[in-house]
């Protein structure tokens, strides 16, 4: 009886340990998975970065040192290695730039999105240069600065220097939010010429310029017509508005969306390329922003 108790004993402890061996193998297996699962994770990671980079500097090459129009890049669609980038181009030159923009250009640009808030449009034009200039002097027309800003809220103020991104109108004394996202398309910190691309200002920024709507198919005219022939007939045909446009196609600044397509899987990264004022480069990226999809 001691013997067959033994001999079972012995086999228990051998079920125990081959179930301890299994245990471990499945334990092993499912770490081998997760790291291989894990490498090409990270190795479709990598690829999409290397084409997202390879996009951006494919953009900065056309649009700064070859000197191409935007609408000559947007909707460029290029295959590399086993992607496809895709480049959707917007020059700045076509915004109203919020830190460069004159007055008269300010009320346009929110009458042309119907005065929001009953606010008026030349209101609205004193209270952005308050908020943008360095002075605390009120401007007229319903300018606002620090004492206006505290009597509507004891954490509001005007940053008295330049807006840093478009988005920084929420902070200009009674701008609605809904407001922000009408001007958003139309506006720009990137265009410190002040003045507005002929070839690049779209419709709704042109409605904000004298002359509304009628300006576009004199607009239309003048892109079909030679450089030189466009720019002796900008004052005659345009009017008023001619002192806010310009013919000259000079790179200043671009929004471009770099679309990555791969193994069934969608990337597209926002970024701006603004010219670099210093001869080792051509330009440099900011306001990266990145988006993914399947």
């Amino acid at each position: 009886m001691t013997r067959r108790g033994r001999e079972g004993f012995i086999l228990v402890s051998v079920l125990g340990a081959l179930i301890v061996l299994s245990g471990l193998v499945a334990a092993v297996s499912y770490l081998v998975r997760t790291a291989v699962i894990g490498a090409a994770s990270v190795r479709q990671e990598l690829s999409t970065d290397v084409l997202t980079r390879s996009g951006i500097e494919l953009a900065g090459y056309e649009l700064f040192m070859l000197r191409r129009p935007a609408a000559l890049v947007n909707n460029q669609r290029v295959r590399m290695n086993d992607g496809v980038v895709t480049l959707y181009v917007r020059s700045e030159a076509g915004r109203i730039d919020l830190n460069a923009a004159s007055p008269e250009l300010l009320a346009g640009l929110w009458s042309s999105i119907g005065a929001p808030g009953g606010m008026r449009p030349e209101t609205f034009a004193a209270r952005v240069i308050d908020y943008r200039d360095e002075d605390s002097e009120l401007s007229k027309n319903g300018g606002a600065e620090a004492a206006e800003y505290k009597a509507a809220g004891p954490t509001l103020q005007p940053a008295n220097a330049p807006f840093e991104q478009v988005d920084d109108l929420q902070y200009v004394l009674g701008v609605p939010s809904e407001a922000v996202r009408a001007l958003a398309p139309v506006v720009t910190v990137h265009n410190p010429t002040g003045k507005l691309s002929a070839f690049d200002a779209s419709p709704a920024v042109l409605r904000a310029l004298p002359g509304g709507s009628s300006l576009v198919d004199r607009i239309a005219t003048l892109r079909s017509r030679p450089p030189q022939d466009a720019e002796d007939g900008l004052e005659e045909a345009l009017g008023d508005a001619a002192e806010f446009l310009t013919l000259e196609q000079k790179p200043i600044a671009f929004t471009v969306r770099v679309e990555i397509e791969r193994e069934g899987a969608r990337r597209s990264t926002d970024v701006t390329l603004v010219a670099s004022r210093s001869p080792d480069a051509l330009y440099f990226v900011t306001d990266r922003l990145e988006r993914t999809s399947r």
